[in-house]
């Protein structure tokens, strides 16, 4: 599986200044700290209705992202592409 994140959370203050402080790139920010994302739901496309439906109006969330054919994990705002590990 292929996790493509095509609309990530913007990572907070706190990131961008470690990021500055440690002169890292996203890739490493990204596989050390996923920049704040927290907790990722991966739902079949089938039930997602379903699923946004029950949480809506009772938590928020945000749809980040799609899977498809692969291995690895892109973030395409930021040039990332891990692969062969994930």
């Amino acid at each position: 599986m292929k996790y493509i994140i095509d609309n990530p959370i913007e990572p907070q203050n706190v990131f961008n200044q470690l990021m500055e402080m440690g002169n890292l790139s996203y890739s490493q920010m990204f596989e050390t700290f996923n920049m704040g994302m927290g907790y990722v739901v991966i739902i079949n496309a089938n039930s997602k209705s379903d699923f946004t439906d029950i949480l809506r109006n009772k938590v928020p969330f945000k749809e980040i992202g799609y899977v498809e054919e692969g291995t690895g994990i892109e973030v395409q705002k930021f040039s990332i592409n891990f692969s062969d590990y994930y």
